[in-house]
């Protein structure tokens, strides 16, 4: 069957994320004292970028290393979360990012890949790269590649009515002039309304998110 099997919770967070604005002139080179990602040990480093807009509070670029037996979610949200959004629209866990075996995708090779669920009654919006926001359908992962925005909550008429984007970034860290391009494209290009929701279904018929399943492989 290629049904996705059960995964177990993810692993208890080990502390909180890391500033990511080391790169500083004189600044000494990041120390890695984690081992290289391979078949024994899979992991992936995940930066965070809060996209400047309205209501955006964040600005530190935030950096996770998610690897197998060990961290291996991000959660966003209000309390207790990694990724803290002050917002009245955004749930105490709105939204959750996890590591996953690629089997738990689409079956084949090439190591570990990301996912994101929406947790929360007032959606989340991902806009893959090259795409147009879509709405997640609630507690269904959909595979995360790099360069995505996640977008929360989905619902304007909650909280202050802003909605505050999140760009993802896999393995290497963004530069400041890309950041800065990336801010730029996402303020002169605001998100549509939402579509009218479907029963059963919180994607248009037309979505271009791939959706992984509500529990896809763990990685121990």
């Amino acid at each position: 069957s290629n049904r996705p099997t059960a995964c177990a919770p993810a692993h208890p967070r080990e502390g909180m994320a890391e500033a990511a604005d080391a790169d500083t002139p004189g600044a000494a080179p990041e120390a890695d004292a984690e081992p290289p990602a391979n078949e024994e040990n899979a992991g992936l480093k995940v930066y965070i970028e809060p996209v400047p807009g309205p209501g955006q509070e964040e600005t530190k670029l935030l950096k996770f290393h998610l690897r197998r037996g060990h961290r291996q979610s991000i959660l966003l949200g209000r309390f207790k979360s990694d990724v803290k959004v002050n917002d009245e629209g955004i749930s105490n866990a709105h939204a959750e990012v996890r590591l996953v075996a690629s089997s738990g995708v689409d079956g084949t090779g090439g190591g570990p890949r990301l996912t994101i669920r929406c947790t929360s009654s007032n959606g989340t919006g991902l806009a893959l790269p090259g795409q147009e926001l879509e709405r997640l359908q609630r507690d269904v992962f959909n595979a995360l590649p790099s360069g995505s925005e996640i977008v929360l909550p989905w619902r304007r008429n909650k909280g202050t009515g802003v909605q505050l984007r999140f760009k993802v970034h896999i393995g290497e860290k963004p530069t400041a002039r890309a950041a800065a391009a990336a801010g730029a494209t996402s303020a002169a290009s605001p998100p549509a309304s939402a579509p009218p929701a479907r029963r059963g279904c919180g994607l248009p018929r037309h979505n271009t998110t791939e959706q992984v399943g509500r529990e896809p492989d763990k990685l121990d």
